[in-house]
């Protein structure tokens, strides 16, 4: 495949300005947004003393003790309100997904729940048997109406062991992290008969975080020594975006008009929320307006094709959730 650098993108649109809600319930207790639905559902949990999901819309804020457990956290939310994400018993974990009507799926023992479409399919990451830990050896998965569908590596040249499927479009295309024959690990993109090993950029590891609806594909990939760099996978090339000035940047998310959240390191090591326009790499704590004040964006987890950004930062010294909305 192609590989390059990014160049000047026809989705750059700037200046860009947004407007910050933040998201904690009214209280005071920290809280992460971890996704948000194409019609502005946001999932994340409320914490750290006993982990809770929550689902907020519209300027409700819910709380889903319900899940039950030692602590739970949602992950993933679709446009019909259905969260998906880890619940905590002792020592074990487990993947679940709780219904907009109540319902509540509870996967197998170590797994975890990543991301889910409109249709109601769910990927994730799932221990082997035998493993001793969720993430020690793990195998992806798609669950769809109470069926889990292991990736088979079968199909996907090159490519000998998909540990983990982190993010699904509306079609069913599927991103997220392999082994190769070499055993470095790579993002790969697959519709579910095929996959695609999307390279590393002449480094050896990359992973694939989140897929916009035309199939495009956000992650991080390591160089030969060792810088950790975000990346957008356009479709035809892999292309580095690069840093605040910091050694290191993470994608997460990825719209449909080639817009990138994630998080990157500044030049004197403080880590801020990035938003990519298509051209280049700005930090979104300058794009945000008046109702922003007293606040850091850490961290910036995921954006949908209405241009809505959910993602973590501090505000007056505490931890709290927020979602930035584009302004007029």
């Amino acid at each position: 495949m192609n590989e390059g650098k990014i160049g000047t993108g026809s989705n750059a649109t700037v200046p860009h300005r947004f407007r910050l809600t933040s998201l904690d319930g009214g209280a005071a207790i920290d809280t992460y947004a971890l996704s948000i639905s194409n019609n502005g559902y946001v999932a994340g949990a409320r914490g750290p003393v006993l982990w809770s999901p929550f689902r907020y819309r519209k300027g409700r804020f819910e709380i889903f003790s319900s899940i039950g457990g030692d602590g739970s956290i949602a992950a993933g939310i679709n446009d019909h309100g259905t969260i998906v994400g880890r619940v905590h018993y002792g020592s074990s974990i487990y993947g679940f997904i709780y219904d907009h009507d109540d319902s509540l799926d509870i996967l197998t023992n170590l797994s975890w729940a990543h991301a889910i479409n409109s249709s109601g399919a769910v990927v994730g990451s799932m221990a082997r048997e035998g493993g001793s830990a969720p993430f020690d050896d793990t195998y992806g998965y798609v669950w769809v109406n109470g069926i889990v569908t292991p990736l088979d590596p079968g199909f996907a040249t090159g490519l000998v062991s998909i540990t983990s499927a982190n993010d699904i479009n509306d079609d069913g295309w599927i991103t997220g992290e392999a082994y190769n024959a070499d055993l470095q690990r790579r993002a790969f993109l697959s519709d579910g008969t095929t996959v695609r090993d999307l390279g590393a950029l002449g480094g050896y590891l990359s992973v694939g975080r989140g897929i916009s609806s035309k199939g495009h594909v956000t992650g991080e990939w390591i160089g030969p020594d060792s810088p950790i760099h975000a990346f957008l996978y356009d479709g035809r090339v892999m292309r580095d975006l690069g840093t605040l000035g910091g050694r290191e940047s993470w994608g997460y998310a990825v719209n449909a008009r080639g817009h990138v959240v994630g998080q990157s390191l500044m030049k004197e090591g403080a880590a801020h929320a990035f938003f990519f326009d298509g051209e280049r790499m700005l930090d979104l704590n300058a794009l945000v307006d008046a109702s922003a004040e007293g606040w850091v964006l850490y961290g910036a987890t995921d954006i949908n094709d209405r241009g809505q950004i959910v993602g973590t930062g501090s505000f007056n010294g505490r931890t709290r959730a927020f979602l930035l909305t584009p302004s007029p």
